[in-house]
């Protein structure tokens, strides 16, 4: 039971991940036509306020808007390959949570709000860096389930209360 438990949070987790790493956003020019979205069980209330792999509590004043990663490949869907993002473009996508998936660059999560201009970012602004084990989600194996589940409770903690 444990296992499909899992690997259905797994499967859940991975869509959700992929929707909010779309870059293209669409304009519906007639608020007539929207439809509202149905919320799935009890909504988080905001502010809200969570502990990263580090034992960092953060603390979101609203929810989440967009996520982006530092791993490129989760930021950026129009490029394929091996790339070097530059600190503009992630000013530019102002993302509400930043993930951090190494740990080998001492104090990290306090290095990354002194770069230039990342003072203009949510993420930054709400202290909303988090940390995950990247030996947990980068390498592939039995492990790789948890290491999903420990990505998702830093990104939606009260999914997990």
């Amino acid at each position: 039971m444990k296992k499909y438990l899992k690997i259905g949070l797994s499967a859940l987790l991975a869509i959700g991940l992929l929707a909010a790493c779309n870059s293209k956003e669409t304009k519906n020019d007639n608020p007539a036509t929207e439809q509202q979205a149905t919320p799935q069980g009890e909504e988080a209330t905001f502010p809200l306020t969570m502990t990263d792999v580090t034992g960092k509590d953060i603390t979101l004043e609203a929810p989440p808007e967009r996520i982006i990663s530092l791993i490129p490949s989760n930021t950026a869907a129009d490029t394929n390959g091996w790339y070097k993002i530059d600190a503009e473009q992630i000013i530019a996508k102002n993302p509400d949570v930043i993930v951090v998936t190494y740990n080998y660059v001492p104090d990290i999560l306090t290095k990354i709000p002194q770069r230039a201009g990342f003072d203009t970012i949510n993420a930054v602004k709400n202290k909303a860096i988090v940390q995950v084990d990247e030996n947990m989600i980068s390498r592939q194996g039995p492990r790789l389930a948890d290491g999903l589940e420990e990505l998702a409770k830093a990104i939606y903690p009260e999914a997990f209360e």
